[in-house]
């Protein structure tokens, strides 16, 4: 029997009541990390604030083959926010390598075969990682400002909103001296871009591996239903998140969430 070994990749998920799309992630995605004996954990928190989140408690409970989830519970969120819940997962996470998983998204064995290739060759820490299913263009600056330098453009297409736009990640120090997901952005909307735009700004080299198998399909609605104005335009905080980015680049100012603690504090939901 082989020894179980540290994990090095940490796919991190979240939830607050979105049980129609991790009831059909989970599963897969623990059969798929089960099959790495340690090499790759799956981070779930699951956000409970009501009943519907107590159910969706036990039924994670029930799940087989869950030996390298990686299951936390946390009460101190009754609003959804997006950068506070992901910096939450991504800090309980015990891998040296962060990959953000929205819970709507399904682990690839492929990209998991190709990060952990890299590993064994010792250029993991080098490289920035991207499931987006769509075309990335390199190269690409949008201001000409010596100091900018972000060198890559997500392209619209079939895919933009797809739900793989947020598939990213980055070496474990590299989040946490970037201060992770940016809290001061909107509840929701381009938390995703504005991270991995300021950590290309130190890691130059971008990991392409767009994910073979398409998320669960969810409106914009659906994920705004528990933040705190549900009734929102999305793209009205996406644009707001972009000015923040836009300006956090051009001033260099690389590093967010300054003299305070990233995420929120967490039980193990297992006991």
């Amino acid at each position: 029997m082989s020894t179980i070994q540290s994990p090095i990749l940490s796919f991190c998920s979240t939830c607050m009541n979105r049980g129609e799309s991790l009831k059909k992630t989970l599963p897969h995605n623990n059969n798929i990390i089960n099959n790495y004996n340690g090499l790759v954990e799956m981070v779930l928190v699951n956000f409970i604030k009501d009943d519907e989140s107590l159910k969706l408690h036990d039924w994670i409970l029930q799940q087989k083959n869950s030996d390298f989830m990686n299951y936390r519970v946390c009460k101190e969120m009754f609003f959804w926010n997006m950068p506070k819940a992901r910096n939450t997962s991504h800090m309980s996470a015990k891998g040296s390598y962060l990959i953000n998983l929205d819970c709507d998204n399904f682990i690839s064995a492929n990209t998991i075969d190709k990060l952990l290739e890299l590993n064994k060759k010792k250029k993991l820490n080098k490289y920035i990682f991207c499931g987006y299913r769509g075309r990335i263009k390199k190269k690409f600056r949008p201001w000409k400002r010596k100091n900018f330098r972000t060198t890559f453009k997500f392209l619209r297409g079939e895919h933009f909103h797809d739900g793989s736009y947020g598939n990213i990640g980055l070496p474990k120090d590299l989040f946490i001296s970037l201060g992770g997901y940016n809290e001061a952005l909107p509840p929701m909307g381009g938390d995703d871009d504005d991270l991995f735009k300021r950590a290309v700004c130190i890691k130059k080299k971008i990991i392409h591996i767009p994910s073979d198998i398409a998320p669960v399909t969810n409106s914009k609605e659906e994920g705004l239903v528990n933040t705190i104005n549900p009734k929102i335009d999305w793209l009205e905080w996406a644009q707001s998140s972009e000015e923040i980015t836009k300006a956090s680049l051009l001033n260099n100012m690389l590093k967010c969430n300054m003299n305070m603690p990233i995420g929120l504090e967490t039980s193990d939901g297992k006991f």
